[in-house]
């Protein structure tokens, strides 16, 4: 097999495909993990819920989901094997981030936001560098998905999730400022929420 027919290979292969298996089997991952938390103390509503889930539910079709023509969001931008490699890197790279930062939250991890019996704050491993680092691994994967995608919709899957987590965090850190107060105050002056020293 010569160079061309690496590069054929490299290219007929569907990157997509495996962004998706690699979201597929970070859910199973995530699923299992739910079951292993505190009991919950307090948490949001189901339309409170809604208000997050939903966006994330549109900006996940536009990256794995129908072909969007009527909204014209299928124009290509990076189509070669290159970006499609480098976006499954990138994908790969966010969700091994929220992987860990999952699991050094441990048992006071929450899909949905709450606070759990004995709740303390975390500011060791990941969330030294982030407040949300899952989320900024989630962000960081979606954009991996968009950038092998390689179409304009991507861009608007990325801008959906991250004003959809942003207004989660806003939510969120008013509940954690009631637990912790200072500390959590504190929490804010020090760290970034997604982006260590810029956002």
């Amino acid at each position: 097999m010569n160079n061309l027919d690496h590069v054929l290979l490299l290219h007929n292969f569907n990157w997509l495909k495996l962004n998706l298996a690699l979201w597929l089997h970070w859910g199973t991952y995530w699923l299992i993990l739910s079951r292993k938390v505190n009991e919950t103390k307090s948490s949001e509503s189901t339309l409170a819920r809604l208000q997050h889930v939903v966006p994330i539910a549109i900006a996940f079709s536009f990256l794995f989901g129908g072909k969007w023509n009527f909204l014209h969001l299928n124009d290509p931008i990076l189509r070669t094997a290159f970006w499609e490699i480098l976006g499954t890197l990138i994908t790969a790279s966010g969700l091994l981030l929220a992987v860990l930062a999952r699991k050094h939250l441990g048992k006071y991890w929450s899909g949905i936001i709450t606070l759990k019996e004995g709740h303390r704050l975390i500011r060791t491993g990941p969330y030294r560098f982030a407040r949300h680092p899952i989320y900024t691994g989630f962000l960081v994967a979606a954009f991996g998905s968009a950038v092998c995608l390689g179409k304009e919709r991507g861009i608007y899957a990325v801008l959906l999730m991250g004003i959809a987590y942003v207004l989660k965090i806003r939510k969120e850190e008013k509940i954690l400022i009631s637990q912790f107060g200072e500390e959590y105050l504190i929490f804010q002056q020090e760290v970034k929420a997604l982006i260590p020293r810029v956002l």
